[in-house]
């Protein structure tokens, strides 16, 4: 199931930012960029939609959206650095 692992990371680091600040915070920041980085993938594969296990968690969720928009931004420079090798080639 799409962001169950990102979701189970979020909830440890939120127990354990109960017993420890530091790498409770820690913890949580990688959770966000776990979500983020489920958002690339997401993006990559053509998946435009939260996925429900982290929905509802804002910070989970804005993670995603923000690694569908670095996936974005990818895939235009991409497009721009190909669409530069061949604007110099005569057809």
């Amino acid at each position: 199931m799409r962001g169950l692992n990102t979701r189970v990371a979020y909830a440890r680091a939120v127990v354990l930012a109960v017993i420890d600040d530091e790498k409770g915070a820690e913890a949580i920041n990688d959770a966000f960029f776990d979500a983020e980085f489920v958002g690339y993938h997401d993006y990559c594969a053509g998946t435009f939609e939260v996925p429900a296990m982290i929905r509802d968690v804002p910070l989970l969720a804005h993670g995603w959206e923000y690694g569908q928009e670095k996936a974005a931004e990818a895939k235009i420079a991409k497009l721009k650095d190909e669409w530069t090798k061949t604007e110099g080639v005569e057809q």
